[in-house]
């Protein structure tokens, strides 16, 4: 899951490792300064056989699921969890709520869904097609403050779209837009260069 605003810098999470030696357990640091497994198991479409196919990726050595309501997972990689019984802080949840939901209470309900305290990252699913959703931001912003999750961001914004996000007129106290997540496909069919190399500029403290 590439995302956005990591720090790369050598000595900060695994972001200098050759690929060979990548392993699903590999992170990179985020700004926030936790870190986000670079390998994680997508759940689209794993609607046969959820919990068993989950559980083995967690044997194998996977430890971040990402899920989303829609996807019609949840239940399954809550199971598998609670099957494999392995220490929560050893795993990394990946949730996403949708533009149109109020972003607490769709947290809350995807946190009861997977039988969880609290997800490790919880993202918009996409841009609403009015706007950059900064309602929804602000009611995720609230939902990491109250412990439902330890980092938020968005899917698939196109840059205009996280510039707008990160206008002062987006931002309130106790946020900083530099400390979001971008969650996006790579993909030689798409001009992605610019919004990547906005993505990967330096922050201004």
């Amino acid at each position: 899951m590439p995302s956005l605003h990591t720090d790369v810098r050598r000595g900060t999470g695994r972001p200098g490792v050759p690929a060979g030696e990548l392993t699903p357990a590999s992170t990179i640091a985020l700004r926030t300064g936790r870190e986000i497994p670079v390998i994680g198991l997508g759940s689209w479409m794993l609607t046969s056989h959820t919990a068993e196919s989950v559980q083995h990726a967690f044997e194998i050595g996977y430890v971040m699921v990402d899920t989303s309501a829609d996807y019609q997972t949840q239940a399954g990689i809550g199971k598998a969890m609670r099957r494999h019984d392995l220490p929560r802080d050893s795993l990394y949840i990946v949730m996403k709520v949708e533009p149109e939901e109020h972003g607490y209470h769709a947290t809350v309900k995807n946190l009861a869904d997977l039988k969880l305290a609290y997800a490790d990252l919880v993202l918009i699913h996409r841009a609403p097609e009015k706007g950059v959703g900064e309602k929804l931001w602000k009611q995720l912003m609230q939902a990491r403050d109250d412990g439902l999750t330890r980092d938020i961001g968005v899917c698939s914004y196109k840059l205009e779209k996280l510039q707008a996000l990160r206008t002062p007129r987006v931002s309130c106290p106790r946020y900083t837009s530099s400390n979001g997540v971008h969650s996006a496909t790579a993909s030689t069919c798409w001009a992605t260069a610019a919004r990547n190399r906005w993505c990967c500029r330096p922050i201004a403290r």
